[in-house]
């Protein structure tokens, strides 16, 4: 097993190619989302509002909506963000509303302090996926306590799927357009060996280590 330091005490941290759709999952609890105002699930469909910032990982390009609510967080630049976006019926546009300005601050600020180790600040998300069963997924996956890993089959396993659904919810989780802030980096195979992950297996090692967290290289 690898493993390697944890976060700073107390820290909340929060695969292959994701996928747009247009319909939006229950709000979740988990480290990432907001219990307060301005939570409720995103419709699809409206203006986005995108930033790039550097990380250790390499730049990520960010977007939120209107309300400020956090929608991507993309790897492979700003064309794969506007692609994810237009396949949610979401266009970019040149100035964010106060609201969306706020968003974009919250969601680099809450970003900047993980990657230097801190507490992830909660978040308000809007995402959408294209069926009950992906949401369920994802909404799942944001409950995920920090400091945990789980398998594709115990993720089938909580949200009631049939028996033999875990390559579907690995397809979902592939479908997740917020990696880090929904954590799909702590979804293994059931062996314990990595899986995939959209920003590629090398991206998910620096990402598990940096929260301390185990596995098997296969």
């Amino acid at each position: 097993m690898t493993k390697s330091a944890p976060l700073k005490a107390g820290a909340d941290a929060s695969s292959d190619a994701r996928k747009g759709g247009a319909e939006a999952p229950p709000m979740a609890s988990g480290p990432m989302a907001s219990a307060g105002a301005g939570s409720s699930p995103a419709a699809a469909g409206g203006d986005a509002y995108a930033r790039t910032i550097p990380s250790p990982l390499g730049a990520l390009w960010l977007a939120v909506d209107g309300e400020g609510r956090a929608l991507s967080v993309e790897w492979d630049g700003a064309e794969a963000l506007e692609l994810g976006l237009q396949r949610r019926s979401f266009r970019q546009a040149s100035t964010p509303t106060p609201a969306g300005a706020a968003g974009l601050d919250r969601l680099a600020a809450a970003l900047a302090r993980y990657f230097e180790g801190d507490v992830l600040a909660p978040l308000a998300i809007g995402v959408t996926a294209a069926s009950a069963f992906r949401r369920g997924v994802l909404g799942a996956l944001n409950e995920l306590p920090a400091g945990t890993c789980t398998s594709y089959g115990a993720l089938a396993v909580q949200i009631g799927a049939k028996p033999g659904a875990a390559r579907a919810v690995g397809g979902a989780v592939g479908s997740n357009p917020l990696p880090i802030v929904i954590p799909c980096h702590r979804v293994l195979q059931a062996d314990g060996t990595l899986g995939g992950f959209s920003g590629g297996l090398d991206r998910k090692r620096w990402l598990l280590r940096h929260e301390g967290l185990s596995w098997r290289e296969g």
